[in-house]
């Protein structure tokens, strides 16, 4: 992993996956110029945002030409007011994902889904009382997910030279962990 001010880059494995896997991570000045379906302009921005953070860095930046694994997105928080309307109600990441960036969203899920056939069972079928149980019997839950994500957020891309790391002597990322 490499950490700067902004952004940060890290590369990981695992025994599953028969490679790795570069993640970029960054908090952009401005809002980006791109639109969603144009990947080579996804690119640009990557290759703009990390060219010269590390010489690993750009090695794992040219690999952006070969991968078959591109992915590129914002890291949102979408809030509904209501997770139902007429005879259809939302339950996990439609209705009310805390963010892709600090997990949890698919226990919110099984528990929005046990928590909505208890209420429809207790309300014997009816959706219409059934609904705004499931909401109310949620609602604290999920906000207090969604205020976790928000505190994670701001502190999941160094916005200092010491939070990045840079502050440690000689180093371009953290210090080696101890052996086991």
């Amino acid at each position: 992993m490499h950490m700067g001010i902004g952004r940060e880059a890290a590369i990981q494995g695992a025994r599953h996956l028969p490679d790795a896997r570069a993640g970029f991570l960054f908090r952009p000045g401005r809002e980006l110029d791109y639109h969603h379906r144009d990947v080579p302009r996804q690119k640009e921005l990557l290759r703009e945002t990390f060219a010269g953070m590390h010489p690993e860095v750009d090695r794992w930046l040219d690999e952006l030409e070969r991968t078959t694994a591109f992915y590129f997105d914002a890291i949102t928080q979408l809030q509904l007011d209501s997770w139902s309307r007429g005879r259809v109600a939302l339950v996990g990441d439609a209705g009310y994902c805390p963010g892709p960036a600090v997990g949890g969203s698919t226990s919110l899920a099984v528990l929005g889904a046990y928590v909505l056939a208890g209420e429809l069972a207790a309300a014997g079928g009816d959706h219409r009382r059934a609904y705004p149980a499931y909401e109310e019997e949620m609602r604290v839950l999920v906000q207090r997910s969604r205020a976790f994500a928000r505190g994670v957020a701001r502190t999941l891309i160094p916005t200092s030279a010491l939070a990045s790391g840079r502050w440690w002597p000689a180093r371009a990322c953290c210090p080696p962990c101890p052996p086991r």
